[in-house]
């Protein structure tokens, strides 16, 4: 890393006319190996004939907003798949047409990626389908962002897009923190969380998010928590369809 401190943001993605949209920030101090919550988690609605930009995020979140973006490393926690299915992409566009009822729907590749799989088969949790259940509306919202923000801070999408220099958008699944939609986060990840935060909102999931994406920037110097898992291989399957990137399970 590059910088002296981190940005870790977290987005817990909505619709596209909804006011749902959870952001969160916490910035990491590389030196004291601390970190702190900026300003106050917030809900927003995509403004009107544009998206998103990371100035704006971090104004509506911080306030008076001073700082340059530049002057830090950056993670961003996106809760929506950055891709779709290999195969729901060849299907459509005519490459693969012969698919065949599978033994479980987890295992339907039209709907499912890899990485979904892995989590189902890992942690016992099967995650939405960007395909087959409204989270394709989320997606959608998600990749439409990625693009413009890879075009516009040279991001890379991890683990599709990789240019080791310390912009990196990862996918994250705040659900696997919680044991429902409603409830409070489990320890450790409870007590991170500004009190001030009400639990079972789209703020409180972007903390999660948030929370993730700081793990990922600091790596092992956060003792207070594990590393995030990451593929083992990334493989072509891997790089076409984005990975989730999770904590292990503590029986693991």
């Amino acid at each position: 890393m590059s910088k002296n401190n981190l940005l870790a943001i977290g987005w817990d993605v909505g619709g596209w006319m909804g006011a749902n949209h959870g952001f969160s920030i916490i910035c990491w101090d590389y030196e004291q190996k601390k970190y702190s919550w900026l300003g106050d988690p917030v809900e927003l609605r995509i403004p009107a004939k544009s998206l998103f930009s990371l100035n704006y995020i971090l104004q509506k979140v911080i306030g008076e907003n001073e700082i340059k973006i530049n002057d830090y490393d950056l993670v961003i926690g996106i809760d929506a798949p950055l891709s779709f299915p290999r195969k729901f992409k060849d299907f459509i566009n005519g490459k693969e047409k012969a698919f065949y009822r599978p033994e479980k729907e987890i295992y339907n590749q039209l709907a499912y990626r890899k990485t979904d799989v892995h989590i189902y088969e890992e942690l016992a949790k099967k995650p939405l389908s960007a395909v087959f259940d409204r989270l394709g509306t989320n997606a959608t919202v998600a990749i439409a962002h990625l693009n413009k923000w890879v075009a516009e801070h040279n991001f890379s999408v991890q683990p599709m897009l990789n240019k080791n220099n310390q912009r990196d958008l990862i996918e994250v699944y705040p659900a696997l923190l919680k044991a429902s939609k409603y409830a409070a986060a489990a320890e450790p990840f409870k007590d991170m969380i500004p009190a001030s935060v009400k639990v079972g909102t789209d703020a409180y999931d972007s903390a999660l998010c948030a929370i993730m994406a700081l793990a990922y920037g600091a790596g092992s110097d956060l003792k207070k928590l594990p590393n995030l898992v990451g593929p083992e291989v990334a493989d072509q399957k891997v790089k076409d369809e984005g990975w989730i990137y999770y904590f292990p399970a503590k029986n693991k």
